[in-house]
Protein backbone atom coordinates (compact mmCIF):
# COMPACT_ATOMS: atom_id res chain seq x y z
CA UNK A 1 0.00 0.00 0.00
CA UNK A 2 1.58 3.35 -1.03
CA UNK A 3 1.64 5.99 1.70
CA UNK A 4 2.04 9.65 0.73
CA UNK A 5 2.90 12.55 3.01
CA UNK A 6 2.85 16.30 2.45
CA UNK A 7 5.29 18.72 4.07
CA UNK A 8 2.57 19.47 6.62
CA UNK A 9 2.33 15.75 7.41
CA UNK A 10 6.10 15.46 7.86
CA UNK A 11 6.22 18.51 10.14
CA UNK A 12 3.39 17.13 12.28
CA UNK A 13 5.11 13.73 12.35
CA UNK A 14 8.33 15.35 13.55
CA UNK A 15 6.40 17.02 16.37
CA UNK A 16 4.81 13.72 17.45
CA UNK A 17 8.21 12.04 17.57
CA UNK A 18 9.72 14.98 19.46
CA UNK A 19 6.94 14.56 22.05
CA UNK A 20 7.90 10.93 22.52
CA UNK A 21 11.59 11.70 22.91
CA UNK A 22 10.80 14.45 25.42
CA UNK A 23 8.37 12.17 27.28
CA UNK A 24 11.12 9.58 27.85
CA UNK A 25 13.53 12.16 29.25
CA UNK A 26 15.48 13.49 26.26
CA UNK A 27 16.21 17.21 26.19
CA UNK A 28 17.82 19.70 23.75
CA UNK A 29 21.51 18.92 23.40
CA UNK A 30 21.11 15.19 23.98
CA UNK A 31 22.54 12.73 21.46
CA UNK A 32 20.26 10.03 20.02
CA UNK A 33 21.77 7.00 18.28
CA UNK A 34 19.04 5.97 15.86
CA UNK A 35 19.29 2.27 15.05
CA UNK A 36 16.10 1.99 13.03
CA UNK A 37 16.24 1.63 9.26
CA UNK A 38 16.46 4.60 6.91
CA UNK A 39 14.63 3.78 3.69
CA UNK A 40 11.15 3.00 2.39
CA UNK A 41 10.44 1.54 5.81
CA UNK A 42 10.52 4.91 7.55
CA UNK A 43 11.27 4.01 11.17
CA UNK A 44 14.60 5.82 11.19
CA UNK A 45 13.31 9.06 9.72
CA UNK A 46 10.62 9.58 12.37
CA UNK A 47 12.93 9.77 15.36
CA UNK A 48 15.54 11.59 13.26
CA UNK A 49 13.08 14.38 12.45
CA UNK A 50 11.84 14.34 16.04
CA UNK A 51 15.34 14.82 17.42
CA UNK A 52 15.95 17.69 15.02
CA UNK A 53 12.67 19.33 16.03
CA UNK A 54 13.73 19.38 19.69
CA UNK A 55 17.33 20.48 19.03
CA UNK A 56 18.89 17.13 19.86
CA UNK A 57 21.55 15.43 17.73
CA UNK A 58 20.58 12.30 15.79
CA UNK A 59 23.22 9.77 14.71
CA UNK A 60 21.78 7.84 11.70
CA UNK A 61 23.33 4.49 12.59
CA UNK A 62 20.73 2.30 10.85
CA UNK A 63 19.45 -1.14 11.74
CA UNK A 64 22.25 -3.50 10.62
CA UNK A 65 23.18 -5.47 13.74
CA UNK A 66 26.46 -6.47 12.07
CA UNK A 67 27.64 -2.95 12.92
CA UNK A 68 27.58 -3.83 16.60
CA UNK A 69 31.20 -2.80 17.19
CA UNK A 70 30.54 0.61 15.64
CA UNK A 71 27.34 1.00 17.67
CA UNK A 72 29.20 0.24 20.89
CA UNK A 73 32.09 2.56 19.98
CA UNK A 74 29.74 5.47 19.23
CA UNK A 75 28.05 5.11 22.63
CA UNK A 76 31.40 5.06 24.39
CA UNK A 77 33.28 7.68 22.32
CA UNK A 78 30.62 10.24 21.36
CA UNK A 79 28.59 10.64 24.53
CA UNK A 80 25.37 9.06 23.26
CA UNK A 81 22.63 9.69 25.84
CA UNK A 82 19.71 7.83 24.21
CA UNK A 83 19.17 5.12 21.62
CA UNK A 84 16.27 3.58 19.72
CA UNK A 85 16.26 0.11 18.16
CA UNK A 86 14.41 -3.21 18.11
CA UNK A 87 14.62 -5.26 21.32
CA UNK A 88 16.17 -8.28 19.58
CA UNK A 89 18.98 -6.17 18.12
CA UNK A 90 19.38 -4.55 21.54
CA UNK A 91 19.92 -7.93 23.17
CA UNK A 92 22.41 -8.86 20.47
CA UNK A 93 24.46 -5.66 20.74
CA UNK A 94 24.28 -5.67 24.52
CA UNK A 95 25.61 -9.22 24.58
CA UNK A 96 28.47 -8.29 22.26
CA UNK A 97 29.32 -5.31 24.48
CA UNK A 98 29.45 -7.56 27.52
CA UNK A 99 31.82 -9.91 25.64
CA UNK A 100 34.07 -6.89 24.99
CA UNK A 101 34.00 -5.96 28.66
CA UNK A 102 32.21 -2.65 28.05
CA UNK A 103 30.59 -1.17 31.16
CA UNK A 104 27.84 1.23 30.10
CA UNK A 105 27.75 2.68 33.62
CA UNK A 106 30.88 4.55 32.57
CA UNK A 107 29.06 6.16 29.60
CA UNK A 108 26.38 8.86 29.31
CA UNK A 109 23.76 6.45 27.96
CA UNK A 110 20.57 6.62 30.02
CA UNK A 111 17.51 6.11 27.78
CA UNK A 112 16.44 3.37 25.38
CA UNK A 113 13.35 3.32 23.15
CA UNK A 114 12.44 -0.10 21.81
CA UNK A 115 9.74 -1.19 19.41
CA UNK A 116 8.90 -2.73 16.01
CA UNK A 117 8.37 -6.19 17.54
CA UNK A 118 6.59 -7.63 20.59
CA UNK A 119 8.80 -7.87 23.67
CA UNK A 120 7.92 -9.07 27.18
CA UNK A 121 8.80 -7.38 30.46
CA UNK A 122 11.61 -9.88 31.04
CA UNK A 123 13.33 -8.60 27.90
CA UNK A 124 12.98 -5.03 29.16
CA UNK A 125 14.72 -5.96 32.42
CA UNK A 126 17.51 -7.69 30.50
CA UNK A 127 18.06 -4.65 28.25
CA UNK A 128 18.16 -2.35 31.27
CA UNK A 129 20.75 -4.60 32.88
CA UNK A 130 22.90 -4.83 29.75
CA UNK A 131 22.93 -1.09 28.95
CA UNK A 132 22.31 0.51 32.38
CA UNK A 133 19.33 2.41 30.96
CA UNK A 134 15.63 2.99 31.50
CA UNK A 135 13.86 1.17 28.66
CA UNK A 136 10.65 2.51 27.11
CA UNK A 137 8.16 0.82 24.80
CA UNK A 138 7.16 2.67 21.63
CA UNK A 139 4.91 1.68 18.75
CA UNK A 140 4.29 2.87 15.21
CA UNK A 141 3.24 1.60 11.80
CA UNK A 142 4.75 2.34 8.40
CA UNK A 143 1.20 2.79 7.10
CA UNK A 144 1.04 5.88 9.35
CA UNK A 145 4.64 6.93 8.52
CA UNK A 146 6.20 4.94 11.38
CA UNK A 147 7.10 5.84 14.98
CA UNK A 148 5.28 8.74 16.59
CA UNK A 149 1.95 7.01 17.23
CA UNK A 150 2.36 5.82 20.84
CA UNK A 151 5.02 5.72 23.52
CA UNK A 152 5.38 5.19 27.26
CA UNK A 153 5.78 8.09 29.65
CA UNK A 154 7.81 7.92 32.85
CA UNK A 155 5.13 5.82 34.58
CA UNK A 156 5.67 3.02 32.00
CA UNK A 157 2.10 1.83 32.53
CA UNK A 158 0.88 1.65 28.94
CA UNK A 159 1.73 3.75 25.89
CA UNK A 160 0.02 7.09 25.27
CA UNK A 161 -1.66 7.25 21.84
CA UNK A 162 -1.74 10.83 20.53
CA UNK A 163 -5.46 11.61 20.44
CA UNK A 164 -5.00 14.80 18.41
CA UNK A 165 -3.49 12.77 15.55
CA UNK A 166 -5.14 9.34 15.73
CA UNK A 167 -8.42 7.70 16.69
CA UNK A 168 -7.67 4.24 18.07
CA UNK A 169 -10.24 1.52 18.67
CA UNK A 170 -9.99 -2.05 19.96
CA UNK A 171 -12.09 -4.78 18.34
CA UNK A 172 -12.65 -8.49 18.44
CA UNK A 173 -10.46 -9.69 15.52
CA UNK A 174 -12.98 -12.41 14.62
CA UNK A 175 -16.23 -10.42 14.72
CA UNK A 176 -15.07 -6.84 14.19
CA UNK A 177 -17.14 -5.72 17.20
CA UNK A 178 -15.75 -3.33 19.81
CA UNK A 179 -14.42 -4.98 22.96
CA UNK A 180 -14.90 -3.56 26.44
CA UNK A 181 -12.38 -0.95 27.57
CA UNK A 182 -9.27 -2.67 28.92
CA UNK A 183 -10.04 -6.01 27.25
CA UNK A 184 -7.72 -7.76 24.76
CA UNK A 185 -8.41 -7.14 21.09
CA UNK A 186 -7.03 -5.89 17.78
CA UNK A 187 -6.12 -2.22 17.39
CA UNK A 188 -7.83 -0.25 14.62
CA UNK A 189 -6.49 3.19 13.65
CA UNK A 190 -7.83 6.28 11.89
CA UNK A 191 -5.41 9.06 10.88
CA UNK A 192 -7.11 12.33 11.80
CA UNK A 193 -4.59 14.87 10.53
CA UNK A 194 -3.10 13.42 7.33
CA UNK A 195 -3.22 15.39 4.08
CA UNK A 196 -1.35 12.95 1.83
CA UNK A 197 -3.04 9.62 2.62
CA UNK A 198 -6.48 8.64 3.90
CA UNK A 199 -6.34 5.94 6.58
CA UNK A 200 -9.78 5.22 8.01
CA UNK A 201 -10.37 2.36 10.45
CA UNK A 202 -7.21 0.54 9.36
CA UNK A 203 -6.93 -2.90 10.94
CA UNK A 204 -3.43 -3.27 12.31
CA UNK A 205 -3.56 -7.00 13.26
CA UNK A 206 -1.72 -5.93 16.44
CA UNK A 207 -3.17 -7.40 19.65
CA UNK A 208 -3.29 -5.14 22.70
CA UNK A 209 -5.68 -3.39 25.10
CA UNK A 210 -7.05 0.18 25.07
CA UNK A 211 -8.17 2.31 27.99
CA UNK A 212 -8.70 5.93 29.01
CA UNK A 213 -7.66 7.57 32.26
CA UNK A 214 -8.98 10.93 33.47
CA UNK A 215 -5.36 12.00 33.86
CA UNK A 216 -2.19 9.92 33.90
CA UNK A 217 0.28 10.45 36.76
CA UNK A 218 2.46 12.20 34.18
CA UNK A 219 -0.33 14.74 33.58
CA UNK A 220 -1.31 13.63 30.08
CA UNK A 221 -4.89 12.78 29.11
CA UNK A 222 -4.26 10.83 25.90
CA UNK A 223 -5.62 7.26 25.87
CA UNK A 224 -3.29 4.34 26.52
CA UNK A 225 -2.63 1.03 24.82
CA UNK A 226 -0.89 -1.93 26.43
CA UNK A 227 2.33 -3.45 25.14
CA UNK A 228 1.74 -5.30 21.89
CA UNK A 229 1.11 -8.92 22.82
CA UNK A 230 1.51 -10.22 19.28
CA UNK A 231 -0.34 -10.15 16.01
CA UNK A 232 -3.40 -11.99 14.91
CA UNK A 233 -1.33 -13.19 11.93
CA UNK A 234 1.71 -14.08 14.12
CA UNK A 235 -0.16 -16.34 16.50
CA UNK A 236 0.42 -19.97 15.65
CA UNK A 237 -1.87 -22.79 16.70
CA UNK A 238 0.05 -25.83 17.92
CA UNK A 239 -1.85 -28.90 19.08
CA UNK A 240 -4.95 -26.76 19.53
CA UNK A 241 -3.25 -24.10 21.68
CA UNK A 242 -2.34 -20.59 20.52
CA UNK A 243 1.35 -19.74 20.94
CA UNK A 244 2.85 -16.24 20.58
CA UNK A 245 6.59 -15.67 20.03
CA UNK A 246 6.52 -13.15 22.87
CA UNK A 247 5.49 -15.95 25.28
CA UNK A 248 8.43 -18.08 24.18
CA UNK A 249 10.80 -15.13 24.52
CA UNK A 250 9.58 -14.44 28.06
CA UNK A 251 10.45 -18.02 29.03
CA UNK A 252 13.86 -18.11 27.32
CA UNK A 253 15.22 -14.73 28.37
CA UNK A 254 15.35 -15.93 32.00
CA UNK A 255 18.22 -18.26 31.06
CA UNK A 256 21.62 -16.48 31.09
CA UNK A 257 22.82 -18.84 28.34
CA UNK A 258 20.17 -17.63 25.88
CA UNK A 259 21.52 -15.69 22.92
CA UNK A 260 19.81 -12.95 20.93
CA UNK A 261 17.46 -15.04 18.82
CA UNK A 262 15.27 -18.11 18.58
CA UNK A 263 13.06 -19.75 15.95
CA UNK A 264 9.80 -21.66 16.29
CA UNK A 265 9.37 -24.39 13.68
CA UNK A 266 5.96 -26.04 13.39
CA UNK A 267 5.34 -29.07 11.18
CA UNK A 268 2.96 -32.01 10.96
CA UNK A 269 4.07 -35.62 11.05
CA UNK A 270 1.67 -38.58 11.04
CA UNK A 271 -1.21 -36.07 11.26
CA UNK A 272 0.17 -34.62 14.51
CA UNK A 273 1.64 -31.15 15.08
CA UNK A 274 5.33 -30.95 15.96
CA UNK A 275 6.87 -28.04 17.86
CA UNK A 276 10.61 -27.56 17.40
CA UNK A 277 12.45 -24.65 18.95
CA UNK A 278 15.93 -23.55 17.93
CA UNK A 279 17.64 -21.32 20.50
CA UNK A 280 20.89 -19.43 20.03
CA UNK A 281 23.33 -19.69 22.94
CA UNK A 282 26.03 -17.17 23.79
CA UNK A 283 28.71 -19.66 24.78
CA UNK A 284 29.67 -22.22 22.12
CA UNK A 285 31.09 -24.52 24.81
CA UNK A 286 27.51 -25.42 25.78
CA UNK A 287 27.10 -27.09 22.41
CA UNK A 288 30.08 -29.39 22.83
CA UNK A 289 29.23 -30.42 26.39
CA UNK A 290 26.62 -33.15 25.85
CA UNK A 291 25.37 -33.32 29.44
CA UNK A 292 25.07 -29.56 29.78
CA UNK A 293 23.42 -29.28 26.37
CA UNK A 294 20.79 -31.86 27.21
CA UNK A 295 20.09 -30.42 30.65
CA UNK A 296 19.69 -26.86 29.37
CA UNK A 297 17.50 -28.00 26.47
CA UNK A 298 15.26 -29.87 28.89
CA UNK A 299 14.99 -26.89 31.28
CA UNK A 300 14.13 -24.52 28.42
CA UNK A 301 11.48 -26.90 27.13
CA UNK A 302 9.88 -27.04 30.58
CA UNK A 303 9.93 -23.23 30.88
CA UNK A 304 8.24 -22.82 27.48
CA UNK A 305 5.66 -25.45 28.34
CA UNK A 306 4.80 -23.59 31.53
CA UNK A 307 3.77 -20.43 29.63
CA UNK A 308 2.37 -21.92 26.41
CA UNK A 309 0.97 -25.30 27.45
CA UNK A 310 3.04 -26.90 24.66
CA UNK A 311 6.28 -28.78 25.15
CA UNK A 312 8.81 -28.10 22.37
CA UNK A 313 11.79 -30.10 21.24
CA UNK A 314 14.63 -27.67 21.92
CA UNK A 315 17.80 -27.55 19.83
CA UNK A 316 20.62 -25.26 20.93
CA UNK A 317 22.47 -23.57 18.05
CA UNK A 318 25.45 -21.19 17.73
CA UNK A 319 25.06 -17.44 18.15
CA UNK A 320 24.15 -15.45 15.01
CA UNK A 321 23.03 -18.59 13.13
CA UNK A 322 19.27 -17.84 12.89
CA UNK A 323 17.44 -15.34 10.66
CA UNK A 324 16.93 -11.95 12.23
CA UNK A 325 14.54 -9.17 11.21
CA UNK A 326 15.38 -5.50 11.75
CA UNK A 327 12.81 -2.80 12.37
CA UNK A 328 13.19 -1.72 8.78
CA UNK A 329 12.34 -5.17 7.47
CA UNK A 330 9.57 -6.36 9.76
CA UNK A 331 7.36 -4.90 12.44
CA UNK A 332 6.24 -8.30 13.65
CA UNK A 333 7.74 -11.37 15.21
CA UNK A 334 7.00 -13.42 12.10
CA UNK A 335 10.71 -13.91 11.40
CA UNK A 336 10.74 -16.09 14.52
CA UNK A 337 8.04 -18.46 13.29
CA UNK A 338 8.36 -21.02 10.49
CA UNK A 339 5.14 -22.95 9.86
CA UNK A 340 5.85 -25.83 7.48
CA UNK A 341 2.40 -27.36 7.65
CA UNK A 342 0.48 -27.50 4.38
CA UNK A 343 -2.22 -24.86 4.33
Amino acid sequence: MPVFATKKDIDYWADLNARELWMTGMRPGDILMNCYGYGLATGGFGFHYGAMAMDAMAIPMGSDARQYDRMIDFIVDFGVTAMCRTPSVGLYVGGKARERGVDFRETKLKIGLFGAEPWPWETRMKLEELFNITAYDEFGMTEFLGPGMTCECETRDGMHAWADAFLVECINPDTGEWVEEGKDGELVWTWLTADGTAMIRYRSRDLSRLWWEERCACGRTHPKIAAIKGRSDDAVSIRGLIVFPSQVEAALVKFPETGANFRIIVDRRNDLDTFDLKVEVKDASVLSDSARNQALSREMAEAVKTVTGNSPKVELVPADSLPRASGGESKTASARVEDRRKK
